[in-house]
């Protein structure tokens, strides 16, 4: 049932992103320089990722054997109303906790926890995880699309 679910999505998301990237977007003429020199370049990657997600759900989906096997990760399937709201307000208080005690502190905190609240429970691979998405994060926006995180409230 996954797999389907997965295929269908991706079916979904690629498309769309797709279409916006083709004619939901205005350009600009300051679109001219550099990534580095516009963050107006930021919707246009973003569409671009997802239409990597998209595709990759699908890749994924079509070359996964349906079964049992689809929880071997130790992830639970589906979502539960209850995982929902308690991620929504996780996100909601990184989001304040973002301007309390800045970028590094507040997603090295909140990566983790959603991680071990999705079912992730390998220490080891959550660490690894975390230290990767913060440090990418972080270098995109800062080095790439030039727009400064807080780092520390001090």
């Amino acid at each position: 049932m996954k797999k389907l679910t997965d295929l269908w999505i991706g079916a979904g998301v690629l498309p769309i992103a797709a279409l916006l990237y083709v004619t939901g977007l205005p350009k600009t003429d300051a679109m001219e320089t550099s990534i580095a020199m516009n963050p107006a370049w930021y919707p246009w990657l973003l569409l671009v990722l997802a239409m990597l997600c998209g595709l990759g759900l699908m890749l994924s989906a079509l070359l996964r054997r349906a079964g049992p096997s689809e929880g071997a990760a130790g992830i639970s399937a589906g979502v539960r109303p209850g995982r929902m709201v308690a991620g929504l307000l996780a996100i909601c208080l990184y989001v304040a906790g973002f301007w309390f005690v800045g970028y590094w502190v507040a997603t090295l905190l909140f990566i983790p926890a959603l991680s071990w609240g999705l079912g992730h429970r390998k220490p080891a691979e959550v660490a690894l995880v975390t230290l990767i998405v913060t440090s990418l994060v972080w270098l995109v926006f800062t080095q790439l699309l030039l727009i400064p995180l807080r780092d520390w409230p001090f």
